[in-house]
């Protein structure tokens, strides 16, 4: 095969670089993408496990910096494999501020996605080569492809409680004291709303 027609895979090393890099520089950069990016985004392996590490340390509610992550990596047997302390110093350096941690994750996860969207393509494209006849059952298959990678690119955006919680606690009281009646969705006819 002709070097013209060889393609690596979506993928953007220097984004992934900086979303850890900006993990390990500032302890709140978790809480900007944790329900956003996933280890298997990732394309280098080693990021993936980096990533991992932290989210474990996050998890456990332990410092995430360059010497927690280098200690989780070593009791997980993974330093070597992910560069080792070096590597780690070097994704610290990369990053001046951790402040585009976000745009940096939605790089990876969209990378991720064109990944995924190839990969599914091949796959759908085998099987229509060598459909098995039931054009329903094919149709199904390339729909439910198409609709899972689809799913990965909508945001959770999840918050923290603590955020929440005041706002609660003020509705409840406003209701408690009959300020609010309606506890619901205001509809626009009065009437409605009192039923």
């Amino acid at each position: 095969m002709p070097k013209d027609n060889l393609k690596l895979p979506p993928q953007d090393l220097e984004a992934e670089q900086s979303v850890l890099g900006s993990l390990l520089i500032d302890k709140e950069a978790v809480y900007s993408i944790a329900d956003l990016l996933d280890p298997e985004d990732f394309y280098k392996t080693a990021n993936a496990e980096i990533y991992k590490a932290i989210l474990r340390l996050w998890n456990k509610q332990e410092p995430v910096d360059i010497l927690s992550v280098t200690s989780e990596l070593k009791r997980e047997n993974k330093i070597k494999e992910t560069g080792g302390a070096g590597y780690l110093a070097e994704l610290v350096e990369s990053v001046p501020t951790a402040s585009h941690v976000t745009h940096y994750a939605k790089i990876v996860k969209e990378k991720k996605i064109l990944r995924d969207l190839i990969s599914a393509s091949q796959r759908i494209t085998e099987e229509a080569l060598t459909a098995p006849g039931d054009m329903e059952m094919l149709l199904d298959n390339v729909e439910q492809r198409i609709f899972s990678i689809s799913k990965q690119s909508l945001s959770k955006n999840f918050v923290h409680i603590k955020h929440e919680l005041k706002g609660a606690y003020e509705r409840i009281e406003k209701i408690h004291q009959g300020e609010n009646q309606l506890r619901g969705v205001p509809s626009g006819f009065s009437e409605l709303d009192k039923m």
